[in-house]
């Protein structure tokens, strides 16, 4: 029996291991990216400026809302002068974000996805 035939069997395993392997890494990769869910921003501008009051129970009511809809809130940034505010979120999709807002009557000018930058 010469060598290259004794081992054939062994290289076709291999062969077929490594095939195998590369796909389960396609398959985490893919899986990976699927998981993590869009950022959604929401602009928000008020005129007269907003009070603090008020702001707490706007976030109240969204809070209230956002496990009806699978949105999580992250943050929000307000102008100095209280009359814009940035809200982002993460959810599936931006509609999602708006049922919450229409949910809890919190006004809104836009809504849209965006693309996390920069954050580790």
């Amino acid at each position: 029996m010469h060598a290259k035939s004794r081992f054939a069997p062994l290289r076709n395993l291999a062969f077929a291991f490594k095939r195998w392997f590369k796909r389960l890494a396609r398959k985490i990769t893919l899986n990976a990216k699927e998981d993590i869910m869009p950022r959604i921003i929401v602009e928000r501008n008020f005129d007269p400026p907003i009070s603090q009051e008020d702001l707490n129970a706007c976030f109240q009511r969204i809070g209230g809302c956002l496990d009806l809809y699978g949105v999580r809130y992250i943050r929000s940034r307000i102008s100095t002068d209280r009359r814009r505010s940035f809200c982002e979120f993460e959810a599936a999709d931006a509609q999602s974000v708006r049922d919450v807002q229409s949910a809890a009557r919190a006004p809104y000018e836009r809504v849209w996805p965006a693309e996390v930058i920069g954050e580790s």
